[in-house]
């Protein structure tokens, strides 16, 4: 028995590795082409041969270089006018544009004289505007004392009135009612003449 064990020993040691410290997984050799790790980014296996294309850029970003890259225009300043002490305003040019006045002929407003419930008169001193539906029957001039009646006619009674005028052509101005018409009465301050026209609102009576 102690024969078959020595036997066995001697067996294990003939079979022993050469080098015990040789690795127990076989390691590929090294290739003499291998890339080394620090030359990765300038050896010529990573390197790309095709062209890389160009990037475009979009109608944007053309427009703004061709704004950026346009020419600053300036804009021209007024030339600023300095007086000196011994300058007066009159030897300074004047630029300004005179400026043309529109004188309108401004007509005095109408004031109302009188009026009741079927009559109105209203006066600017020189014409006279007579409201009433009521027609005119007659006009009669007086020369003593210079006077013009005016009769419309109308069956109604009211109170008489007189009333004082500043008008450059009469003096007052008289309503009165008689049996089947009223009449009105502008007593003249001269030789004018009058104008009795017919109005949609009545009668207009005007000194010239």
């Amino acid at each position: 028995m102690k024969t078959f064990l020595f036997f066995l020993l001697s067996l294990m040691l003939l079979e022993a590795r050469e080098n015990p410290f040789r690795p127990v997984f076989n390691i590929p050799k090294v290739e003499e082409n291998s890339i080394p790790l620090l030359d990765i980014k300038t050896h010529q296996a990573f390197q790309d041969t095709r062209k890389i294309p160009l990037i475009k850029t979009s109608k944007n970003v053309e427009q703004n270089i061709s704004i950026a890259a346009a020419p600053i225009k300036c804009i021209p300043q007024k030339p600023i006018m300095i007086t000196t002490p011994c300058q007066t305003k009159s030897d300074i040019p004047n630029t300004k544009k005179p400026r043309k006045k529109h004188h309108k002929a401004r007509s005095k407003s109408y004031q109302k004289l009188y009026q009741n419930y079927f009559l109105k008169v209203l006066s600017n001193g020189k014409t006279f505007k007579i409201y009433t539906s009521d027609i005119l029957i007659s006009q009669t001039r007086f020369s003593h004392p210079r006077k013009i009646a005016l009769d419309f006619q109308r069956l109604q009674y009211f109170r008489t009135k007189t009333i004082s005028l500043k008008s450059p052509f009469a003096y007052k101005i008289k309503f009165g009612s008689h049996h089947d018409f009223y009449r009105i009465t502008l007593e003249l301050k001269g030789k004018h003449k009058t104008k009795v026209l017919k109005k949609p609102y009545g009668y207009l009576l005007t000194f010239y």
